[in-house]
């Protein structure tokens, strides 16, 4: 969180909370680590997000070096409509980025009581994505049944699919002039609801 500073705000250093960080997106829960974590009421003119391949000597207490997420940004499992299964990883860096660097983004006390939270809409991940397509490379897990493998070796054209459908699932806002810096006309339209987690 970078502090704007300036009139009506409280000046400060920018906020940097380290990770690393793994949540499960299809069960989301207020994530560990974050409960000692203060941000001072302000405008802030830039909030980043790194989504980053996690080390193993990076890995947080419960998360066991043999889980899939272990040396991995990003991991997916599910089954196609005829039953057969599909995992996805990715080690892709990337940066999520809200900027105004003019008028910055108003942090309240409203806010501030309430909750901060990253949004991906994960029905986009695999728009445009066809795993029943004659091209799809199915492989064999350990059992011998059918296992569809995306990752960098296998089905790779999907798997950079999916890396740009994840980049534009966690827009909040349409930067409609393509300035890459969000006006306070273009903050009155946010792309995404939240709701709460318990």
């Amino acid at each position: 969180f970078s502090n704007c500073g300036g009139e009506g705000t409280e000046d400060g250093e920018d906020l940097k909370i380290e990770g690393p960080f793994v949540v499960d997106l299809l069960n989301p829960e207020a994530i560990s680590g974050l409960e000692e974590v203060e941000l001072s009421e302000g405008r802030y003119c830039r909030i980043d997000l790194e989504f980053r391949k996690l080390e193993d000597a990076q890995l947080p207490e419960g998360v066991d070096p043999s889980d899939p997420i272990a040396g991995r940004s990003l991991y997916i499992s599910g089954t196609r409509a005829d039953g057969t299964r599909f995992q996805m990883t990715t080690e892709v860096d990337e940066e999520f980025e809200l900027k105004n660097e003019e008028t910055g983004f108003l942090i309240d006390e409203s806010i501030l009581n309430g909750i901060l939270f990253i949004a991906f809409d994960l029905d986009q991940w695999f728009d445009g994505i066809d795993l029943g397509a004659a091209s799809v490379e199915v492989s064999e897990d350990e059992s011998g049944s059918p296992l569809i493998m995306i990752d960098d070796e296998h089905n790779q054209e999907i798997q950079e699919e999916i890396e740009e459908n994840i980049k534009v699932s966690a827009d909040l806002f349409a930067d409609e002039d393509g300035d890459e810096d969000l006006g306070q006309e273009e903050q009155e339209n946010p792309l995404a609801d939240g709701t709460s987690i318990p």
